[in-house]
This record gives structure tokens, C-alpha cells and sequence, in this order.
């Protein structure tokens, strides 16, 4: 019916297209409708709970989700802890070729960051550039 809409209006047919455009209008708001009635409305005064439970499942806010990995070798599910440093092992295997931070390379011997930054004035820039 939206690509017959479609159609019409890209053919010009202003009386047709009016006619589904209307129609298809009236059926979103009817599957609206239909939706609210099946998931929503009912039962919150009998069983407030399920109630709620359905309308945090609805809204994404359902905490029951979680995301389960599976070993790639064993296929089975694995544990929180288990997953963790599966997800930081393909993090290090990432950086593995890195150099490693050497002292030499560090600003005023500081181990804590590899950068510092400190305020310069204009003439400290014209002094280092002219060195």
C-alpha cells in the first residue's frame, strides 16, 4: 500500500495518492492501536510487576539482557570473568607490536604520562623555532 502511495505521487495522480495516503494513515494508527492493546493497556492494576516488566522490556530498560560470548574453540557460553579477558586479550593483541614506553622517551623523567603541557609565551616559540 506505502509503495502504491509512492507511485501515485510520483505519477501525479493527486486523487489516488490522497486515497492511500488516508489509507495508509489509518492503518499505522490501527496497528498502533492493536499494539498498545496487546502489550500495553490490561492487567497493570492485577499484576503490576509483569506489568512493569513488560514496559522496561518494551523501552530497552530491561537489565535481563545480557550479552553472552561464546569460546570460539569449545563453543560453549562463557562466564563474566571469562569474558572480560577474552575482550582485554584482543585489546593487548592489538598493541602487541607496539615499542615498549622507554624512560629516555619520557618528559622530566615523569613515569606517570608520556605528555605534559605547560604554558609557553610568544617568545620562547620565536627562540625555539630559531634555534
Amino acid at each position: 500500500m506505502i509503495h502504491a502511495r509512492n507511485c501515485a505521487h510520483k505519477e501525479g495522480k493527486t486523487d489516488r495518492y490522497r486515497f492511500l495516503r488516508n489509507r495508509v494513515k489509518h492503518e499505522i494508527r490501527m496497528a498502533k492501536e492493536k499494539y498498545y492493546k496487546d502489550n500495553i493497556s490490561g492487567n497493570h492494576n492485577k499484576d503490576s510487576a509483569k506489568w512493569w516488566k513488560k514496559i522496561n522490556k518494551l523501552t530497552g530498560r530491561d537489565k535481563s539482557n545480557n550479552f553472552t560470548l561464546t569460546d570460539p574453540e569449545s563453543q560453549s557460553i562463557m562466564n563474566d570473568k571469562d569474558t572480560a579477558n577474552y575482550i582485554n586479550s584482543f585489546f593487548v593483541d592489538l598493541t602487541k607490536d607496539f615499542p615498549v614506553v622507554q624512560d629516555k622517551w619520557l618528559m622530566n623523567n615523569e613515569t606517570e604520562s608520556l605528555y605534559s603541557v605547560k604554558r609557553v609565551c610568544s617568545e620562547e616559540i620565536k627562540r625555539a623555532k630559531n634555534q
